[in-house]
């Protein structure tokens, strides 16, 4: 259960828009990639579901990720050097998921992923590394071609944490909507409340079992 109840402030800085819990001692966090061009209020439940428990959430602003990608890097150093004492879970929605998987490559000392229905290419896969993943697949995104889906269900461990969420779709996780996708019959809210219950559980057990996953990676220094 969860019960520390902190207030957040959110606010944006460096081209980084944080959701920061007032007065906790901060230790952990999630660096969040944004889905396609859905902007960071739109995830406002989810993060501020997380804050409240003590997690700082940092979305770096770049609103295609994946495809300019140097530019998330920029963003995601910022957050790193401005709280350089706060380890950090790396997730990600739809394209964001791809640019959280391209990220946890290059950097070392975070305690896993957290894909949202992710849009991950082969040449960006962890499936060969012991990287904690927290995976979710919504039963009618049709953002998501069946060809996309699998590719990037083939890019994580096989052992990562999976959950099909029946009723949810691509867009459920923030408050944008799309046009082409399939209708969230579960209601928005409780999508993203279920989702956030389920990060906050994920993240708990890694932070646990404290172990940290190292990379191969630059550390983006």
């Amino acid at each position: 259960s969860f019960s520390y109840g902190y207030d957040v402030k959110t606010y944006s800085e460096n081209d980084v828009t944080y959701y920061e819990p007032i007065d906790a001692e901060i230790k952990n966090g999630v660096i969040f990639y944004l889905g396609t061009i859905i902007t960071p209020e739109n995830y406002q439940n989810i993060a501020t579901q997380l804050a409240t428990e003590g997690y700082l959430v940092a979305f770096p602003e770049n609103l295609f990720s994946y495809v300019i990608y140097y530019i998330s890097e920029q963003e995601t150093q910022s957050i790193l050097q401005k709280f350089p004492n706060v380890k950090f879970f790396l997730a990600g929605h739809s394209q964001g998921g791809g640019a959280a998987i391209k990220t946890c490559k290059s950097m070392d000392n975070i305690y896993g992923a957290i894909l949202l229905s992710p849009l991950i290419y082969q040449e960006d896969s962890i499936a060969e590394t012991n990287l904690p993943v927290l995976y979710f697949e919504a039963q009618n995104d049709k953002v998501l071609s069946d060809d996309m889906k699998k590719e990037a269900l083939n890019c994580v461990p096989e052992d990562s944490e999976y959950h099909y969420i029946e009723g949810a779709n691509h867009m459920g996780y923030s408050d944008m909507t799309f046009f082409f996708d399939g209708e969230c019959t579960i209601g928005v809210k409780n999508q993203q409340d279920l989702v956030a219950g389920l990060i906050l559980e994920f993240m708990q057990r890694v932070i646990n079992k404290n172990i940290s996953y190292q990379s191969n990676g630059r550390n983006f220094e």
